[in-house]
């Protein structure tokens, strides 16, 4: 059995253990030698819990996210090398398309986990026209507080640069803002 270790941390090994044999950690494989052994030693050296049977396998880097283009230059250029914690794994469900609940401490990405399958799957629809505006808008979000409502905007807002059609408002206590 492996133990409890750190992203890119050493393992030690049992004799019952089927170690690959070239002994390659996750973090250093191609992304195609990848097996569900892989991922699943993958979220436990991320503290990662999945409480269901069908869950996509989690993301290593924005490169291998299969997001646009456009959103991997943002998320590079705002200085995000990799993703958090949270998105590792919430990132591939949300591009799925699945319900979720994850938890996590405040500041560790959760904000950036939806919003991210959320902008590509707006930048995979098509452009919108007036018809298409009387049917109201295209996603809402909705937040227990004025601050986080600001929040998920403003980072709404910088990860959108690269997408020059998508508008956003935020509306707080009946108030637009």
């Amino acid at each position: 059995m492996f133990g409890r270790g750190t992203f890119g941390g050493v393992y030690t090994q049992s004799e019952n253990d089927d170690v690959p044999k070239d002994g390659e950690h996750w973090s250093r494989k191609p992304l195609p030698s990848l097996t569900e052994r892989d991922y699943r030693i993958m979220r436990e050296d991320l503290d990662i819990v999945v409480r269901s049977g069908k869950v996509p396998p989690p993301i290593r880097s924005w490169d291998e996210s299969n997001l646009p283009k456009e959103l991997v230059s943002t998320l590079k250029s705002l200085n995000y090398k990799t993703p958090m914690q949270i998105q590792y794994q919430a990132i591939p469900v949300g591009l799925m398309k699945q319900d979720m609940i994850a938890t996590a401490p405040t500041g560790s990405g959760k904000t950036l986990a939806y919003l991210i399958p959320l902008i590509k799957y707006l930048s995979e629809l098509p452009e919108m026209t007036l018809d298409m505006a009387e049917n109201g808008p295209r996603s809402i979000i909705l937040s227990p507080t004025r601050e986080l409502a600001i929040q998920i905007g403003e980072d709404f807002h910088s990860l959108c640069t690269g997408f020059v059609d998508f508008r956003f408002s935020i509306i707080v206590g009946g108030v637009l803002q």
